[in-house]
């Protein structure tokens, strides 16, 4: 781990339990990765989880944007390089490129947090940290930022209760899972293919015994996954192929 001119460099290997049946990487890995490596670096600094949990403050992932220029695979070796972009609205923004060990850039994501307290789970405006941001506001990933999703027309496929294992420490649903949960809703076809894209929001959290009704829209490039509970939407996804 090194911080260069307020960005953050963590080098990770993919893992053979970090991939599919054809040994690339899971969508879930990488999103993994990045919630995971976004927390380090504010660990790095000095404002852990627990830190931030005695200030009444904890950040959740908003949106995600993630684009495959090559798709990692195991064994491979990266090197995840993340910086802030600043904030917007009730947003902060968060950036990574990855490279491989030839310095090529194999991934890029955007990101944007919020802010909330985790006992109301109000959210707070990003004025409110108490920490500080090392942004850098001209530096731009290789690809657009993260935005709202604009979903089509979409057909319930099946339902997906909350289970023990789903549940991280924040009490909800583990972010990452959201996408195990849309790749396995998906039919098998586009499931054997290879995922060049994906955005998603999360929307409202989903507690253990909960169920998601889960609802699809599939063509040969793009599929949208929807999760809902009951009238609430969940959680939303984009992916390309």
């Amino acid at each position: 781990m090194v911080r260069q001119n307020k960005v953050f460099y963590k080098d990770v290997e993919i893992r053979f339990y970090d991939c599919d049946a054809a040994k690339n990487a899971r969508v879930s890995t990488l999103m993994r990765y990045i919630a995971d490596i976004s927390g380090i670096d504010y660990s790095h600094k000095g404002y852990s989880h627990d830190w931030l949990l005695q200030q009444n403050m904890a950040f959740l992932i908003s949106r995600c944007h993630v684009k495959i220029h090559t798709m990692p695979i195991a064994d491979q070796k990266l090197t995840f390089a993340t910086w802030e972009r600043g904030t917007k609205g009730a947003l902060a923004l968060r950036d990574f490129d990855v490279y491989d060990e030839d310095g090529n850039i194999v991934v890029s994501s955007s990101s944007a947090w919020i802010l909330v307290n985790p006992k109301t789970r109000h959210i707070l405006r990003p004025s409110e940290f108490t920490g500080e941001m090392d942004v850098l506001a001209d530096k731009s990933p290789g690809c657009s930022p993260a935005k709202k999703i604009k979903l089509p027309e979409m057909k319930m496929v099946g339902k997906r209760k909350i289970v023990y294992s789903d549940i991280d420490g924040n009490g909800h649903v583990y972010n990452a899972n959201y996408l195990d949960i849309a790749m396995d809703f998906l039919p098998a076809t586009q499931q054997k293919r290879m995922v060049k894209d994906f955005m998603i929001n999360f929307n409202h959290e989903a507690k253990l015994g909960q169920e998601i009704e889960v609802f699809v829209n599939v063509s040969d490039e793009v599929c949208f996954v929807e999760g809902r509970i009951g009238d609430t939407g969940c959680f939303c996804c984009e992916l390309k192929f």
